[in-house]
């Protein structure tokens, strides 16, 4: 069970998405692991969450495997979670995530939701707002500084 509490003093940061994802889910998480690579000595004060939305084919040996390409030296690894699919469809409901289930596809919102050290949600990056990691990295270190 993921408790958001206990990673207060870091600065987490929340994704939705799917394994199976053919562009979206592997461009963002290479663009927030690429923010998080650039805060050096702070970049184990990041964490990354994946939450998948296709709990029928992302297992947890599907996500750690899947993952695992987005693990940055010195950082810490992401962490994958699953659930039952109302556990994912509350859950998903509560951070404003939308999706549908078109075949294989999964057409959902695609943001990365950023909870403060404190805990609080404190930015929700869209998708073309990742595109510039350094920006990211900057906004990241600036919420550990005043941590």
């Amino acid at each position: 069970m993921f408790d958001l509490a206990r990673h207060l003093g870091s600065v987490v940061l929340i994704y939705f998405g799917y394994t199976h994802c053919p562009d979206v889910c592997p461009t963002t998480l290479g663009a927030i692991t690429a923010a998080q690579s650039r805060l050096n000595l702070d970049a184990g004060r990041v964490i990354i969450v994946f939450v998948t939305l296709d709990v029928s084919r992302d297992t947890p040996a599907a996500l750690h495997d899947y993952l695992a390409a987005f693990t940055e030296p010195g950082a810490t690894p992401p962490i994958g979670l699953t659930g039952r699919p109302e556990q994912v469809v509350a859950s998903a409901r509560d951070w404003g995530i939308t999706w549908r289930v078109d075949g294989d596809f999964i057409d959902h919102t695609s943001v990365v939701n950023a909870v403060a050290p404190d805990g609080r949600l404190c930015l929700r990056y869209g998708y073309s707002q990742l595109a510039d990691p350094t920006a990211v990295a900057q906004d990241l270190h600036r919420l550990l500084v005043d941590a």
